[in-house]
């Protein structure tokens, strides 16, 4: 009896390995895939500064704003004219003297204007640049996106060319010393060439695809 007994348990341990062994083993998180190494790393700069200036887009642009600039000052200008005339009616000697409160009181009104109108422009021209450099950077941005992944660049760092000492404005040197983020980049690693080439060709194909000013004869609008 005592051997039997032995025997029983081993057939029962054994059978206990074997229900064991073909158990489902849990499977491991994430379905089990295993995240390979990294790509390896690739890098780039651009120099936006280079872009900015060398876009065409960005040039019509501001040529826009300086179109609009001198139809205000000339706007400016004939307003000065008439408050120059109206200075010379007010301190004519021996004038009436409601001729002269007259042209005194129209001088403030044509001076009031004038400062009105140029702290309109002044607003508007800053909020045209500010969205139009947001705008533009965005694009930018889209476009050395692409560029990098079509070249399997993994990292583009933004650079800007030129001596900070040369700046006009020495005014918030920390802004700008801030605003370089790249202190040095080999120019085999530069690809600004390549951006602003694909950023050209976009505009033109833009103004290719434009409706032409006076089409339709609606202006083209």
């Amino acid at each position: 009896m005592k051997r039997l007994s032995i025997v029983a348990a081993l057939v029962l341990l054994a059978g206990a390995r074997a229900f064991a062994q073909t158990d489902v083993a849990p499977k491991p998180e994430n379905g089990g895939a295993k995240k390979g190494p990294p790509p390896p790393i690739k890098v780039a700069t651009v120099d936006l500064s280079k872009v900015y200036d060398g876009w065409t887009k960005v040039k019509d642009f501001t040529d826009g704003l300086e179109a609009q600039k001198k139809e205000q000052e000339a706007e400016l200008q004939k307003m000065e004219l008439e408050i120059k005339e109206k200075v010379t009616i007010r301190d004519t000697p021996g004038i009436n003297p409601k001729l002269k409160m007259g042209a005194q009181l129209e001088i403030v009104q044509l001076q009031a204007k004038a400062d009105y109108m140029m702290k309109m422009w002044n607003e508007q021209v800053k909020r045209m640049l500010d969205e139009g450099i947001a705008k533009y950077f965005d694009e930018i941005q889209a476009e050395v996106a692409a560029f990098a992944k079509e070249n399997g660049i993994t990292l583009v760092f933004k650079t800007e060319t030129g001596k900070l000492g040369d700046s006009q404005d020495p005014s918030r040197s920390d802004e700008k010393i801030a605003r370089r983020s790249l202190l040095y980049g080999a120019e085999e690693y530069d690809i600004t060439g390549d951006v602003l080439s694909r950023l050209e060709e976009k505009y033109k194909k833009e103004k290719a695809a434009a409706p032409k000013e006076g089409a339709g004869g609606n202006g083209g609008k």
